[in-house]
């Protein structure tokens, strides 16, 4: 038996990100892992030192596509 090798710790700092319309609809992403359940788009930090700002932006790309600020 093959034993995988340990996964580092997350960093416990994470966003939120709440993507709306000027109408206030809200952007909300099924679970994949768990199919009915809705959210916003959410991660955690990939280093220390990453500002909020860059992790909001990788998150929103990873999860939906969208790139924000281009």
């Amino acid at each position: 038996m093959t034993i995988p090798p340990p996964r580092p710790p997350k960093i416990p700092e994470s966003v939120l990100v709440v993507i709306h319309t000027a109408e206030l609809d809200v952007l909300l992403i099924e679970r994949a892992d768990r199919c009915g359940y809705w959210q916003s788009v959410t991660g955690p930090k990939d280093a220390l030192d990453e500002p909020a700002d860059l992790t909001a932006r990788r998150e929103v790309f990873e999860e939906t596509g969208i790139e924000v600020g281009s």
